[in-house]
């Protein structure tokens, strides 16, 4: 069965996989050579996929972080077109380079970082933790809120939820949070920013946009815990998010008898804190999932839709 992953959130990407082994995985901006680059919106198309879709998917499967929430942190650029808009624009570019075809779009945004790092890992078993701001379907009475942190065990046969956090992106601010038991899963709903989110509002105030993160967290290197300077206000949050991360792999742990842990999703990507688990944690294994972004999502959409076709 040939599948085609494709991600159309920021950081677009395209990965083909057959027979549960990718054949190829494209970052777009290697294409475009634009740095932060959104997915092609009239007139433009996927550069990777006009040079190297030769064969007909079996499949298509579209992910993305949900465009249909307000998140304060995303450029303006990316609220005026839809999810579906983009969806049927690379639609029609497929079809004229190799026809008709299916196409299935769940938003499970956390989940394909899960499906994403465990086939990188090579575990046979591991619990998977996520940290990112990307989209999930809407939960129960809580449709504004978006998930921020989720955790889930996955071996070769089945992918279990354990825990998802979830954040009001419209920002209430609130103290209020609220802790809900269902079908086995904890939720945690909140105000509160996830981790990477607070490097993205840091990285606006202190560069000029939210796109830079990564530079901020290089920063902290210069800072000083007790300081008033850029460096030390990226020094503390560093530390800041450093210590809730050590929480949540402590939370992780309480939930399998594996020693293995894979991190992902875009905060994963912060390599001094992630040698810092190591020192915590030194009887378990950690893997950082390689694609740890969204770009990694078209990888794991893929393999959970080749899993999720075969086990029906």
């Amino acid at each position: 069965m040939r599948i085609l992953g494709i991600n159309i959130s920021h950081h677009p990407s395209v990965c083909q996989l057959t027979g549960g082994q990718v054949d190829f995985y494209f970052e777009e901006e290697r294409f475009n050579r634009k740095k932060y680059s959104l997915p092609p919106f009239k007139s433009g198309k996927f550069i990777c996929l006009e040079k190297h879709l030769k064969q007909k998917p079996d499949y298509v499967i579209y992910t993305s972080w949900d465009r249909s929430i307000p998140l304060g942190i995303i450029p303006k650029s990316n609220k005026e077109v839809t999810d579906e808009q983009i969806i049927n624009e690379t639609t029609l570019q497929i079809e004229k380079l190799v026809g008709e075809h299916n196409y299935i779009f769940e938003l499970e945004h956390h989940l394909y970082h899960v499906y994403c790092g465990y086939y990188f890992s090579k575990f046979d078993d591991a619990i998977c933790i996520v940290m990112d701001g990307g989209g999930a379907k809407n939960v129960l009475e809580f449709p504004s809120y978006q998930e921020i942190e989720s955790i889930y065990y996955i071996d070769k046969s089945k992918c279990i939820a354990r825990y998802k956090a979830y954040s009001d992106v419209r920002y209430s601010r609130s103290n209020t949070e609220t802790v809900k038991h269902i079908n086995g899963i904890e939720f945690n709903f909140s105000s509160r920013l996830s981790s990477g989110m607070k490097f993205s509002q840091l990285s606006e105030e202190i560069i000029g946009t939210s796109e830079e993160a990564g530079k901020v967290m290089g920063l902290a290197s210069y800072g000083d815990l007790n300081g008033t300077k850029q460096e030390d206000k990226a020094r503390i949050l560093q530390e800041e998010t450093k210590n809730h991360t050590i929480e949540l792999i402590r939370k992780a742990i309480s939930y399998s008898d594996t020693k293995n842990i894979i991190l992902s999703g875009g905060y994963a990507l912060n390599c001094v804190n992630n040698y810092e688990y190591l020192k915590h944690f030194p009887e378990y294994n950690f893997f950082v999932d390689p694609a740890a972004n969204d770009t990694g999502t078209s990888i794991g959409a893929a393999l959970w839709l080749e899993r999720t076709l075969h086990d029906n």
